[in-house]
Protein backbone atom coordinates (compact mmCIF):
# COMPACT_ATOMS: atom_id res chain seq x y z
CA UNK A 1 0.00 0.00 0.00
CA UNK A 2 1.28 3.60 -0.97
CA UNK A 3 0.42 5.33 2.10
CA UNK A 4 1.98 8.89 0.57
CA UNK A 5 -0.39 8.44 -2.85
CA UNK A 6 -3.54 7.74 -0.27
CA UNK A 7 -2.62 10.66 1.91
CA UNK A 8 -2.46 12.91 -1.71
CA UNK A 9 -5.73 11.58 -3.26
CA UNK A 10 -7.11 12.64 0.58
CA UNK A 11 -5.07 16.38 1.07
CA UNK A 12 -7.22 16.75 -3.32
CA UNK A 13 -10.34 15.83 -1.78
CA UNK A 14 -10.25 18.09 1.57
CA UNK A 15 -8.71 21.02 -1.04
CA UNK A 16 -11.90 20.57 -3.66
CA UNK A 17 -14.31 20.77 -0.87
CA UNK A 18 -12.74 23.50 1.47
CA UNK A 19 -10.43 25.65 -0.33
CA UNK A 20 -9.21 27.50 2.35
CA UNK A 21 -8.00 24.27 4.38
CA UNK A 22 -4.21 24.33 3.37
CA UNK A 23 -2.58 21.18 4.31
CA UNK A 24 0.10 21.16 1.08
CA UNK A 25 2.89 21.84 3.80
CA UNK A 26 2.04 18.75 5.44
CA UNK A 27 2.30 16.76 2.14
CA UNK A 28 5.73 18.67 1.71
CA UNK A 29 6.62 17.24 4.74
CA UNK A 30 5.63 13.95 4.50
CA UNK A 31 7.07 13.34 1.21
CA UNK A 32 10.87 14.52 2.11
CA UNK A 33 10.00 11.90 5.14
CA UNK A 34 9.59 9.27 2.83
CA UNK A 35 12.53 10.48 0.96
CA UNK A 36 15.16 10.91 4.17
CA UNK A 37 13.26 7.15 4.92
CA UNK A 38 14.80 5.32 1.57
CA UNK A 39 17.70 7.05 1.87
CA UNK A 40 18.69 6.27 4.84
CA UNK A 41 17.39 2.40 4.18
CA UNK A 42 19.91 2.84 1.07
CA UNK A 43 23.53 4.02 2.29
CA UNK A 44 22.92 2.98 5.92
CA UNK A 45 22.88 6.63 7.49
CA UNK A 46 20.46 6.75 10.85
CA UNK A 47 21.42 10.28 10.70
CA UNK A 48 18.27 10.34 7.99
CA UNK A 49 15.54 8.67 10.32
CA UNK A 50 16.25 11.48 12.80
CA UNK A 51 14.82 13.84 9.65
CA UNK A 52 12.30 11.36 9.16
CA UNK A 53 10.86 11.89 12.79
CA UNK A 54 11.62 15.65 12.67
CA UNK A 55 9.55 15.74 9.55
CA UNK A 56 6.74 13.74 10.50
CA UNK A 57 6.56 15.35 13.32
CA UNK A 58 5.67 18.74 11.05
CA UNK A 59 3.57 17.21 9.31
CA UNK A 60 1.13 15.93 12.69
CA UNK A 61 1.36 19.23 13.98
CA UNK A 62 0.25 20.98 11.14
CA UNK A 63 -2.62 18.67 10.43
CA UNK A 64 -3.31 19.45 14.23
CA UNK A 65 -3.41 22.96 13.53
CA UNK A 66 -5.18 22.87 10.39
CA UNK A 67 -8.14 20.76 12.82
CA UNK A 68 -7.87 23.46 15.19
CA UNK A 69 -8.43 25.90 13.12
CA UNK A 70 -11.39 24.57 11.48
CA UNK A 71 -12.90 22.96 14.52
CA UNK A 72 -12.44 26.36 16.65
CA UNK A 73 -13.35 28.46 14.26
CA UNK A 74 -9.60 30.46 14.28
CA UNK A 75 -7.67 32.51 12.07
CA UNK A 76 -4.61 30.51 10.47
CA UNK A 77 -2.72 33.20 12.58
CA UNK A 78 -4.13 32.33 15.46
CA UNK A 79 -4.11 28.33 14.96
CA UNK A 80 -0.09 28.76 14.24
CA UNK A 81 0.18 30.77 17.79
CA UNK A 82 -1.30 27.56 19.78
CA UNK A 83 0.84 24.84 21.26
CA UNK A 84 0.06 21.42 20.71
CA UNK A 85 -1.19 21.19 24.25
CA UNK A 86 -3.33 24.52 24.02
CA UNK A 87 -5.14 22.84 20.91
CA UNK A 88 -5.19 19.27 23.07
CA UNK A 89 -6.43 20.72 25.88
CA UNK A 90 -9.21 22.72 23.59
CA UNK A 91 -10.32 19.42 21.76
CA UNK A 92 -10.65 17.92 25.31
CA UNK A 93 -12.71 20.75 26.93
CA UNK A 94 -15.38 20.76 24.19
CA UNK A 95 -15.41 17.25 23.96
CA UNK A 96 -14.57 17.08 20.89
CA UNK A 97 -12.64 14.15 20.63
CA UNK A 98 -13.43 11.11 23.20
CA UNK A 99 -11.20 9.84 25.20
CA UNK A 100 -9.98 6.72 22.88
CA UNK A 101 -8.91 9.76 20.30
CA UNK A 102 -7.30 11.79 23.17
CA UNK A 103 -5.45 9.44 24.89
CA UNK A 104 -3.58 9.05 21.48
CA UNK A 105 -2.93 12.62 21.42
CA UNK A 106 -1.58 12.76 24.15
CA UNK A 107 0.55 9.96 23.67
CA UNK A 108 1.94 11.61 20.31
CA UNK A 109 3.28 14.77 22.45
CA UNK A 110 4.17 13.16 25.87
CA UNK A 111 5.72 10.23 24.58
CA UNK A 112 6.76 10.56 21.45
CA UNK A 113 6.91 14.32 20.18
CA UNK A 114 8.60 15.92 23.25
CA UNK A 115 10.89 13.16 23.60
CA UNK A 116 12.00 13.38 19.80
CA UNK A 117 11.89 17.45 19.79
CA UNK A 118 13.91 17.60 23.21
CA UNK A 119 16.26 14.52 23.12
CA UNK A 120 19.48 15.18 21.69
CA UNK A 121 20.13 11.76 21.71
CA UNK A 122 17.49 10.21 20.46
Amino acid sequence: MDTLKLIEEQIKQIRDLSPDVSLERVLTHLERAELYYQIGKKVGDDNYFTDVVYRTNQAFEGSFKQSYRILADKTEKQANNKRTVDIENYFESESIFNERVLHFFKNYRQEWRNKSTHDYKL
